[in-house]
């Protein structure tokens, strides 16, 4: 059995989730600007085998250095431009808050567009590139669960006035999540509280 948990970020408002199945003991988490209230959160025997990030932002990275240490054999799922801004602390804004993240040696593995990667042996994340908010942003598909990072939050505009943020892309992006998605579905965003797809005012992000 699938089980997902929203866990917020000790420093940040941003959200770490965790996906866990009762049987295995390993687990997989979306972002990581969360550390020791996720830590907290897992069973004592569970083991984080795979961290997928949705871009590159400071408050989603935060603690990357903190989970290489606990789980040095933990791989990394992105973009090929999530990976570059990873090492780039102008580009993560890491350097505008004066506590630069730069991470050069990474276990990652680039996926772009419609990959798939299994999880559990019997169940896969389907990504989907959804730029907007920033270049190289990714939302993750799994179960009835689609992991939309800063893509969509509930019923707040999308930030776009960020370096290599673009307007016109993040409706293309809203359009895309909302062709994906049914009434079954559950949005669990980078920031706030997971919602329905019934419950999202589509018209706030793609009318002029």
């Amino acid at each position: 059995m699938l089980t997902v948990q929203k866990i917020q970020s000790e420093i940040f408002n941003s959200n770490v989730y965790t996906i866990t199945s009762s049987e295995h003991e390993e687990v997989f988490l979306i972002d990581c600007g969360g550390f020791e209230p996720v830590l907290d959160s897992l069973p004592p025997t569970a083991v984080v085998s795979g961290i997928f990030l949705t871009h590159y932002h400071y408050d989603h990275i935060y603690f990357i250095k903190d989970w290489i240490v606990r789980y040095p054999d933990v791989k990394f799922y992105g973009s090929q431009i999530t990976l570059e801004g990873l090492s780039n602390p102008k580009r993560n804004l890491s350097f505008y808050h004066d506590d630069p993240i730069a991470v050069t040696d990474v276990n990652y593995q680039t996926i772009t567009d419609e990959v798939r990667v299994t999880l559990f042996d019997y169940i896969s994340f389907t990504a989907f590139e959804t730029e907007g908010h920033c270049e190289g942003s990714l939302s993750f598909l799994i179960d009835n669960y689609i992991f939309t990072g800063d893509a969509i939050i509930p019923n707040i505009p999308i930030v776009t006035k960020l370096k290599t943020g673009n307007k016109e892309k993040a409706k293309d992006s809203v359009r895309k999540i909302k062709s994906l998605l049914n009434d079954e579905f559950i949005i669990c965003p980078g920031h706030l509280e997971t919602f329905k797809y019934q419950d999202v005012k589509w018209n706030l992000y793609l009318d002029d």
